[in-house]
C-alpha cells in the first residue's frame, strides 16, 4: 500500500507531465522525484508575490516572460509560472488585486532555490524591474 506522500507525489508528478504536454512551463525529469521527499532534500515550493506600481504591470510581465526560459533551464527547477489574480467569485477568495502578480515555483531542494536567487539572469531581471514594484514577498513551503 502506498503512503500518503507517495500518493501525493505520484499524482503531482503525472499532473505536471500532463500540464507540460499542454505547453505550461514545467521541468519534469525522468528520475522518480519521490527521492526528494526523503532525507535532506525536500522539494520546496515558493509563492513570490509582487505588488506593482500603477502602470507597470505590462512591462513587468514582459520582463518576467523574457526571463522564464532562463529559470526553467536552471538545475532543480520543476515549475516557474507567472500568475495574476483571477476573479473566481468564490466567497473565500480575497479581493482581486489588479496590480499584483504571483510566481508559483517548485524547486528540487532549498539549495536549488538558493542557486536560483544568485543566478546572473535573476540579477539582470531585478535590474530590469527596478522601480516597478511597490512591495514583494516570499512564502516558502514544503510538503508535510
Amino acid at each position: 500500500m502506498e503512503t500518503a506522500p507517495d500518493a501525493m507525489q505520484f499524482c503531482g508528478k503525472h499532473r505536471l507531465r500532463r500540464l507540460t504536454a499542454r505547453g505550461f512551463g514545467f521541468n519534469v525529469s525522468t528520475q522518480d522525484t519521490n527521492d526528494n521527499l526523503t532525507g535532506e532534500n525536500f522539494m520546496i515550493y515558493v509563492i513570490a508575490t509582487s505588488e506593482l506600481n500603477e502602470g507597470c504591470k505590462a512591462a513587468f510581465i514582459a520582463a518576467a516572460k523574457a526571463n522564464i526560459p532562463n529559470v526553467l533551464a536552471e538545475a532543480g527547477c520543476i515549475m516557474y509560472v507567472l500568475n495574476e489574480d483571477f476573479p473566481s467569485g468564490l466567497s473565500a477568495q480575497k479581493e482581486v488585486r489588479p496590480d499584483t502578480v504571483t510566481f508559483l515555483e517548485c524547486w528540487e531542494s532549498m539549495e536549488h532555490l538558493r542557486q536560483h536567487l544568485q543566478a546572473p539572469h535573476m540579477a539582470e531581471f531585478r535590474t530590469r524591474i527596478a522601480g516597478m514594484r511597490k512591495s514583494s514577498s516570499l512564502q516558502v513551503v514544503t510538503p508535510v
